[in-house]
């Protein structure tokens, strides 16, 4: 049932408001991850009204749409196309959530609960108001900070409430950008039960400055730590990783596959690349030599060195890469599916797919949809491809706690 409140400007204050819209919102306050419903009514047919949305943390982001109101009297997110003031195109429930954008280029950064302001109005006229709540994470979520002198690794434990029953875990690393990229991944894959491990593997205090000769023991130092939490099932271990991340996601499973149980590659390479800018050097080593890696970016069958291709079908575990067809940062989509034509080719055993989002960029792999994003050619595109892929991740590593 819809959650209804309408707000009259006396009790409001101010000028310019005539508070007699109703704004309805079937969940007010609810996971960050989660659509929400909202439906605005006793508004005057044939008027365009202005929508806007605003989140007021640390910094104030937000997005404004406006709609012709049809006969009913109703503008309904889920259906009303804007006309006007907003970044998106078409019917979408969602389109002022992940459109959210900053008055000036600043860094803000996402607090775990995020409350914002629905702003309705009809012309100069405020004619309703309402609040609501997303939140990324739940009552006893636990995080932990993991730092090289004392733990090994660089990263952030989450981990979900006492007593939940043992899960996979899951190693959440990011790609070239360094530090931990995908922590709030970690996060919410912790709020959905999968205690998670967000690791830095360079760009931090203890660790190499530079995505350069980083070892892949590394790695499965991050996975040992990983395994030893209490609320782990250390028979189910998995990674995931996005950009390099995902290429250093596949050679992980690759060379350890005695620790890995699944793999999870966003936007990935199917090869070792050398390490950026100029690739001149090794991104990788193992046992303190060079991991294979070519020179010839974009190119999932390098001719320079052959070597470089990633040995998939050593992967212990089901895979899941995704890709995005705009993608302008590398070819992830033919990465991918050379990754998963390699192992169909080996008759590997266990299941493995290709998520391919055609107007998708490299920005698909950030992965938590209905949240704010750069305003990128392809964000709208990016954005459907998170939707479907989250979801995916959450079925995948599910099937994996059942295997």
């Amino acid at each position: 049932m819809l959650s209804t409140l309408a707000f009259v400007g006396a009790a409001l204050g101010g000028c310019g408001q005539d508070e007699r819209a109703t704004i309805s919102i079937d969940h007010p306050d609810s996971l960050s991850d989660r659509p929400v419903h909202v439906r605005i009514g006793g508004l005057p047919a044939g008027h365009t009204v202005s929508v806007q949305l605003r989140l007021v943390n640390k910094r104030t982001l937000a997005s404004t749409a406006a709609y012709r109101v049809p006969s009913g009297g109703v503008v309904d997110l889920r259906t009303a196309k804007p006309v006007g003031g907003t970044p998106y195109h078409g019917a979408d429930p969602m389109g002022l959530f992940w459109t959210l954008r900053a008055k000036t280029d600043a860094p803000w950064h996402l607090t775990w609960t995020l409350r914002y302001m629905l702003t309705v109005r009809d012309g100069g006229t405020v004619v309703g108001r309402r609040t609501l709540t997303r939140r990324s994470t739940v009552s006893g979520l636990h995080s932990r900070k993991l730092r090289p002198d004392t733990d090994g690794v660089y990263g952030t434990m989450f981990e979900p409430p006492a007593g939940s029953p043992k899960r996979p875990g899951v190693l959440v690393f990011g790609g070239s950008e360094g530090g931990e990229f995908l922590d709030g991944v970690a996060r919410m894959l912790a709020v959905h039960g999968f205690p998670s491990l967000s690791l830095a593997y360079f760009g931090e205090p203890g660790l190499p400055s530079s995505l350069t000769r980083v070892p892949l023991e590394y790695f499965a130092k991050a996975l040992t730590v990983l395994s030893h939490q209490p609320g782990v099932d250390p028979r189910h271990l998995a990674v995931l990783g996005g950009s390099r991340g995902g290429e250093a996601a596949l050679l992980v499973g690759s060379y350890f596959p005695a620790q890995v149980h699944a793999v999870i590659a966003l936007t990935p390479a199917n090869v070792a690349v050398g390490a950026p800018p100029s690739g001149h050097d090794p991104a990788w080593t193992s046992r303190g030599k060079a991991i294979p890696y070519t020179r010839q970016f974009n190119e999932p069958a390098p001719t320079d060195v052959p070597k470089a291709v990633i040995p998939v079908e050593r992967i212990a575990g089901p895979v899941l890469l995704t890709c995005g067809g705009r993608d302008a940062v590398w070819a992830s989509c033919p990465y991918a599916r050379a990754a998963d034509a390699r192992l169909s080719a080996h008759h590997d055993r266990y299941p493995h797919r290709v998520l391919a989002y055609p107007g998708a960029g490299h920005r698909s792999n950030a992965l938590l949809p209905y949240v704010p994003v750069r305003n990128d050619p392809t964000a709208q595109a990016d954005e459907a491809a998170k939707r479907s892929e989250w979801p995916a991740t959450l079925a995948f590593l599910k099937q994996l706690r059942s295997a």
